[in-house]
């Protein structure tokens, strides 16, 4: 498999999400594995919600649309599996949809938190709060319902962020504790794929948040608490200052197995494929009023196969509806 990041930046224009009727569909020896795969989490009772499927990438110089049909969370997890195992039937990655909140406390931090090594999916790794766009954001106990593939609430970026805010890893904040930096109606600022970690799609958008390093923390371990099963094990925070530093340093760190490689130096954390192409894709020139330096950019570029598609044009970028 070819690792690399793409990147995909929206240069700080309106990004809409355009829904179509499009349903993944996925091969015969893929459909078996992900039935295979989720027959036990059904037995347990999961729904498999549904998410979107990126289908187009859509640029104009004012703004940006992300066409997108959908695919169930069953096809995800077995889509995963697959990649992890090797197996045969696998895609190289899913174009589904996620979003992460990069937050900035009121002391000039961000923060990153470590994913439980446990964990098959990206196990170790050091990552913005953010997960997939779904029905379950609003109808935990009915998301696999057939009208939810068409609900506007599936595809609405601004709703999926208020929702996770609300009732998940920012539980219990206030709608004034929060400022989206890029402001309320250009959201995000840039899409990244990669294929170390990840291998799914995920919206990079920065949030200041009116709290404290400590008081931010405190939240998000409440949250977690009250799941029973923490995802995250551990919290850091990054001087704004230092995350050109975080961002070259990835280049080497990724010889590095992330579940078992320590450090006490915030800036030498293995951090997430998706959000090292967000921040070089513009979240960090909205952090800090400057993008990564040349030298950082060229060190991705040659290790990690970083690529910052061309965005500013009127272009069309496509991805799969067939597995």
């Amino acid at each position: 498999m070819e690792r690399r990041i793409d990147v995909y930046p929206f240069g700080g224009r309106p990004v809409t999400v355009t829904p179509t009727d499009t349903v993944l569909v996925v091969s015969p020896p893929l459909q078996e594995y992900i039935t295979a795969q989720w027959k036990p989490l059904s037995q347990k009772g999961y729904k498999s919600g549904w998410l979107p499927l990126v289908t187009k990438l859509r640029f104009s110089r004012k703004k940006a649309d992300i066409v997108a049909g959908a695919m169930t969370y069953a096809q995800t997890n077995g889509c995963v599996q697959a990649i992890l195992n090797d197996e045969p039937c696998a895609p190289p990655r899913i174009n589904n949809l996620s979003v992460s909140v990069i937050p900035l406390t009121s002391d000039g931090y961000v923060l990153l938190s470590r994913r439980n090594p446990a964990l098959a999916h990206a196990g170790g790794v050091w990552n913005f709060p953010g997960g997939y766009m779904g029905s379950i954001q609003f109808d935990r106990a009915n998301c696999d319902a057939p009208a939810y593939r068409t609900d506007p609430r599936l595809y609405d970026i601004r709703a999926q962020l208020d929702l996770r805010i609300a009732h998940q890893e920012f539980h219990g904040l206030q709608p004034e504790d929060i400022t989206f930096i890029n402001g309320p109606d250009r959201l995000p600022d840039a899409l990244a794929f990669g294929t170390y970690h990840s291998f799914e799609m995920e919206l990079g958008v920065v949030a200041r948040f009116r709290k404290t390093r400590v008081e931010l923390t405190e939240h998000i371990r409440r949250y977690e608490v009250e799941q029973g099963k923490p995802e995250h094990t551990e919290f850091t925070f990054i001087d704004a200052g230092d995350l050109d530093r975080l961002l070259a340093n990835q280049a080497s760190l990724y010889a590095e197995d992330p579940r078992t490689y320590r450090s006490s130096n915030p800036t030498r954390q293995i951090v997430l494929d998706d959000n090292i192409g967000e921040l070089a894709g513009g979240s960090l020139q909205q952090i800090t009023g400057t993008g990564p330096r040349t030298e950082t950019r060229e060190r991705l570029e040659q290790r990690l196969g970083l690529r910052i598609h061309d965005t500013t044009k009127r272009i069309t970028y496509a991805f799969p509806e067939r597995y």
